[in-house]
């Protein structure tokens, strides 16, 4: 097939739709009744396609990410609704007459990045008609939490990215993305910079503040990827900010938050009173069980030590005053506090609540 016989994206319109194309295929997913791709030339453009469900069977087995595919005789449509990923007026629909033809050879690239500014994102030049592609540095990153969604597990996670001009944006992850970077900066807290691309994300106002964000389809992750854009960027900020950059960058990690109701009733293990008194060593369960009485003579508090959280007891109850810090004990003054955990003063403490009931439950009772 002569180069001379195809065409590229830039020439697709409504107008003419006796085309073939060379594309790589950039991403896919399936929906329940679509399957959507974004395609892109070799000069680096893209477009949107699409193949409705009844027509799905007779081209998926040619489609894949990343594979390259020469398309004829699909339709031209506009690029309308309420979520176009790529900004071109067109889109490419399957017929049942579309030829699908896997090659080898693209002198194109693999991927061809967009990036847009945090300037103009913050400033709100950028709006969410259309996907955007970001690359910059994690300076801080919050906890991923998981809640119920309807029935269904979700997730979220926020964290900031930072770009060479040492602009901050503000960013949320969900779902299957969320978990991505939360796993990768819990096994790399120390190994230096997280990089981060995010292909075809979008941006949401939330309060009023611009906000990346993954799109719900279509979007792509990359996190310190051997890609020469992260290999450039992070070139580029060791040169123009030195070694310290990489401290700033490089100090995150974050943890897995669940719901209240997750926590407490799925994620957390259940015994019953009888197994509780055999229990050797500090762990947290849960007991579902009848509360008899409440010891109120034995207070509702204690003040703590704000290190181990321990009860701190005057200072003057200790017996062998003068074995644990060498000075006599006529010298101490009553109101001083210790920590026999951490065998030292306490000089602030902290009330913490410590209620102390009996409980009963099919087994035993319990104090």
């Amino acid at each position: 097939m002569s180069q001379d016989a195809l065409n590229f994206i830039h020439e697709i319109n409504t107008q003419n739709d006796c085309l073939k194309i060379k594309v790589r295929i950039v991403r896919i997913w399936k929906q329940s009744f679509s399957l959507d791709m974004i395609l892109m030339d070799e000069k680096g453009k893209k477009i949107q396609g699409t193949i409705k469900a009844k027509l799905i069977h007779n081209f998926e087995r040619f489609l894949a990410e990343g594979s390259i595919v020469v398309l004829s005789n699909f339709g031209v449509a506009e690029n309308s609704g309420n979520y176009r990923i790529i900004n071109h007026p067109c889109k490419l629909n399957f017929y049942h007459t579309t030829t699908v033809k896997k090659i080898e050879v693209f002198d194109g690239p693999v991927y061809r990045f967009g990036f847009v500014k945090f300037h103009d994102i913050n400033n709100k030049k950028i709006g969410d008609e259309f996907a955007i592609d970001v690359i910059g540095g994690v300076v801080s990153c919050g906890n991923m939490d998981v809640y119920d969604r309807n029935g269904k597990e979700g997730k979220w996670i926020n964290f900031e990215m930072q770009d060479l001009e040492g602009k901050v944006v503000n960013c949320t992850l969900w779902d299957n993305f969320a978990q991505e970077l939360s796993t990768f900066v819990n096994a790399n807290k120390n190994d230096g910079c997280v990089i981060i691309i995010i292909q075809f994300a979008r941006v949401r106002l939330w309060k009023g503040i611009p906000t990346i964000q993954n799109g719900l389809f279509g979007s792509k992750l990359f996190i310190n990827d051997n890609l020469k854009d992260i290999i450039d960027f992070k070139k580029r900020l060791i040169s123009k900010s030195g070694d310290s950059s990489s401290q700033q960058f490089s100090q995150l990690s974050c943890q897995t938050i669940y719901s209240m109701r997750d926590e407490f009733l799925v994620h957390t293990k259940r015994m019953s009173v009888d197994e509780i008194s055999e229990v050797r060593k500090e762990l947290k369960c849960v007991v579902l069980g009848t509360i008899k009485s409440i010891k109120e003579e034995e207070g509702w508090y204690y003040l703590a030590c704000r290190k181990c959280n321990c009860k701190a007891i005057p200072k003057s109850s200790i017996v062998d005053l003068e074995d644990m810090d060498g000075s006599d004990s006529n010298d101490v003054n009553d109101n001083t506090l210790f920590c026999r955990t951490c065998q030292s003063v306490v000089n602030s403490a902290v009330p913490r609540f410590k209620v102390v009931v009996r409980v009963q439950d099919g087994t035993v009772i319990y104090k």
